[in-house]
């Protein structure tokens, strides 16, 4: 685990200035430009993402060095996916808030965006189980994360390279987020991405 965690810290650029007040709550995202302050709806807030890739996040419940189990938790999914450009991070002048940079992966459609905000929550706590760099128990996280208890398969079948909605006709937005789509539309809803 050691060399994660070095490769995750490697994932950190400078500290930057969050000048918005800081009083939110765990899992809490908020747009660079902190127009309309700190959003708890994942899916409200990934109406942003369209043209937004970078973003705060505030993390409360990780141990010490609390952002190093949540990259190292992004890390893993994306070396897992085959992924060569990884999210970056910033620390910020709020201990619990983080700047989050996306992996262009994550932004090339909707079912990504909806599942990365899903995945960022997994390993914090107060959504599921909090990811311990020592136990590295990822995949408990994954079965214990609210978003993602119902949805397995389908969180396996897009870890297997099915990344895109069979038809994504902007499906994903509103109240239609990972679990809504890969719940009422099953694993098979999830295919392969065409060639470019």
């Amino acid at each position: 685990m050691n060399t994660m965690v070095k490769k995750a810290e490697a994932l950190f650029g400078e500290e930057v200035t969050v000048k918005h007040p800081c009083n939110s709550t765990n899992g809490y995202f908020l747009r660079l430009g902190h127009q309309g302050g700190w959003y708890r709806c994942r899916e409200q807030f990934q109406a942003f993402i369209n043209t937004e890739y970078s973003f705060y996040m505030y993390v409360e419940l990780l141990p010490a060095k609390r952002h190093i189990p949540l990259a190292c938790f992004i890390l893993k999914t994306e070396i897992m996916l085959g992924l060569k450009n990884f999210t970056t991070y910033n620390r910020t002048n709020f201990t619990n808030v983080v700047k989050i940079n996306m992996s262009p992966f994550w932004c090339k459609n909707n079912i990504r965006k909806t599942l990365f905000t899903a995945l960022l929550r997994a390993p914090i706590g107060g959504y599921g189980e909090t990811y311990d760099l020592d136990k590295d128990n990822y995949f408990e996280c994954i079965d214990a994360c609210q978003y993602l208890q119902h949805s397995k398969s389908s969180f396996y079948r897009f870890m297997a390279g099915y990344t895109c909605l069979k038809e994504d006709k902007n499906q994903v937005r509103g109240s239609s987020g990972w679990a809504f789509i890969t719940s009422s539309y099953g694993p098979k809803c999830l295919i392969v991405p065409a060639k470019s």
